[in-house]
């Protein structure tokens, strides 16, 4: 079963997700040195809570996982509740299982890439106009640049705590 481009896409899945990406911390890393006592909080109008960006994270994870099933009717409308669910996190607990729900999402993909041979990167994905290997980039640029957005609320919400202290 040849699959030297599907493992190299999971390399790259894994990099970005809890290995040593070129570009610094992975998604884990990250997700792993914020306070639950953070994650709810809007640090700016109009930028989303780290919490609601992890939900939107899992949600086009799921989308991929769907789309690997070969379900052609799953679909998500872009700005819709199902692109961005709401999620309220109460407790440490609820973060560490948001938290979890993301790894599960990460370990479907990869069982799911594993279960296919090379041939289906360039297959169209039922319901859509792109191949698999657009939408497995797809993915992982979604994941770097949403990483990218939660460091930022970070350092926002961590900056707004020091300007209070003062």
């Amino acid at each position: 079963m040849n699959q030297g481009e599907i493992r190299k896409y999971i390399a790259r899945l894994d990099d970005c997700f809890e290995g040593v990406p070129w570009y610094g911390v992975s998604v884990l890393e990250k997700l792993h040195t914020i306070d639950y006592k953070d994650v709810g909080t809007v640090p700016v109008d109009g930028v989303n809570s780290i919490a609601k960006l992890v939900r939107h994270m899992v949600s086009w994870r799921d989308f991929v996982i769907e789309k690997l099933l070969k379900n052609k009717t799953f679909d998500i409308q872009l700005n819709t509740a199902a692109d961005w669910p709401e999620i309220t996190i109460h407790s440490e607990k609820d973060w560490k299982d948001l938290v979890s729900t993301l790894y599960v999402s990460q370990s479907r993909i990869k069982e799911l890439l594993l279960s296919e041979t090379d041939a289906i990167l360039d297959v169209i994905v039922p319901g859509k106009s792109y191949t698999y290997k657009y939408m497995i980039e797809g993915i992982i640029q979604h994941d770097i640049y949403h990483l990218g957005q939660i460091g930022i609320a970070s350092k926002l919400i961590n900056l707004s705590k020091i300007s209070v202290k003062k």
